[in-house]
């Protein structure tokens, strides 16, 4: 089983509590992107392509998130992404609607000349008052392709798509120490909404 616990008021008695429980704490933000305004389809460059993330996609999304995580080290100590099997169960759970209803419209596979190069997927929550908020619940770029802009342009696409349906605002969660995560939200418009600690324990 997983534990986890989330805290968003900083009082030290519970911090003091959980540590005790061994729980480890992972200090996180939430980020919302105001879906108002209009935004232009990112153009792709030679090679590349988006196309629909679909259930039959889930063994090469998993991998190039599995390999992904490894680098950013994001969500260290998460059960879910101590293995490649543990992830593929995760990303089965997600196309269940375990975390939300999984939103098709807004998770895509991007390809560079046919092979998979990057992933994003998209549940809709209830959040900060709205009944449906669209929630990035990974966005992941295979080790190789990092700095060629695929994660910007994913990130476009979603807005860009958003804008057609009736949503207010999209939201994501993002670890505190994932500068280079939180420099991609903020170049596409994403603003700090708060800072929250989980903590949590993966029995073995």
């Amino acid at each position: 089983c997983l534990v986890e616990v989330i805290q968003f008021e900083d009082v030290e008695d519970y911090r003091d509590g959980f540590r005790e429980l061994d729980l480890k704490e992972n200090k996180r933000m939430r980020m919302s992107h105001s879906l108002d305004l209009p935004v232009v389809n990112p153009e792709l460059q030679n090679g590349l392509s988006i196309r629909p993330l679909t259930r039959n996609d889930i063994e090469v999304s998993s991998e190039i998130s599995f390999e992904a995580h490894k680098i950013s080290k994001d969500y260290v100590g998460y059960r879910d992404l101590e293995s490649l099997e543990n992830r593929l169960a995760l990303e089965t759970r997600v196309f269940d609607n375990v975390y939300g209803r999984f939103y098709s419209e807004g998770s895509y596979l991007m390809l560079h000349n046919d092979t998979p190069v990057a992933t994003l997927s998209t549940v809709v929550i209830p959040c900060w008052g709205y009944e449906q908020v669209p929630w990035i619940f990974d966005i992941s770029v295979a080790p190789g392709f990092h700095n060629k802009g695929l994660g910007r342009l994913l990130m476009n696409r979603l807005l860009y798509d958003l804008t057609t349906h009736n949503f207010s605002i999209l939201g994501l969660a993002v670890t505190l120490d994932n500068y280079s995560a939180i420099h991609l939200y903020e170049s596409v418009g994403f603003d700090f909404v708060e800072t929250f600690s989980e903590f949590i324990t993966s029995p073995h």
